[in-house]
């Protein structure tokens, strides 16, 4: 098998999709360049070598948080439970630390954050992400029907990173990635379980 084959394979399985890689392809930026100095793109560049897998793991993760603002978002309007609310401030709170550092892993890498510099994220990336269509009939249910769904699919959501997080540790190339999965992983295992109980209290 071919290096270029191996790479698609391990892609694949990280994925479980075909991810486009051609932003890998593009031209470095100089290691001395700064960050740029946007809210979500604030952290700074990482040490020690990367491969492939590294960069579409930090691109799916910040795509994650940024479906994740907007979900969080959507039940601080929308629902009537303060519990529900109260967890949608918790993983809010959360995004900005995680993308200003996986804003600085790609930026030290040459690649541009999705959503930034006219890159948009694409949702269908990562595993648990919702489609533009899910999130469209979330928005529109009920008050009384809200927190049920939206639970499921915060559910969904944190299933699908913690199983990437979890498989970059394995095949990922970049200790601060790596480290960056595990802390995320620390997060959001023990928030599966508040979701949970949290459904079933409905």
């Amino acid at each position: 098998m071919t290096r270029s084959r191996r790479v698609l394979a391990l892609t694949a399985a990280l994925l479980a999709a075909t991810v486009g890689l051609g932003a890998c392809g593009s031209e470095p930026e100089p290691a001395n360049n700064p960050v740029q100095a946007t809210p979500e793109h604030t952290g700074g560049p990482v040490a020690g070598p990367h491969n492939e897998l590294d960069i579409t793991y930090a691109k799916a993760m910040f795509t994650h948080s940024q479906q994740a603002v907007e979900l969080a978002t959507m039940a601080a309007s929308k629902s009537n439970n303060a519990e529900v609310k109260k967890l949608a401030e918790t993983m809010q709170a959360e995004q900005s630390p995680y993308m200003a550092t996986l804003g600085g892993m790609l930026s030290g890498w040459g690649q541009q954050a999705p959503g930034m510099g006219g890159e948009q994220g694409d949702h269908s990336d990562h595993a648990g992400a919702l489609t533009e269509a899910e999130i469209a009939k979330l928005g529109s249910l009920s008050a009384q029907k809200f927190d049920a769904e939206w639970l499921k699919a915060i559910l969904k959501h944190h299933q699908g990173a913690i199983s990437q997080s979890k498989k970059i540790q394995e095949m990922g190339q970049n200790p601060e990635v790596k480290k960056f999965a595990q802390q995320l992983v620390t997060v959001e295992e023990p928030q599966i379980a508040e979701i949970r109980k949290l459904y079933k209290s409905l």
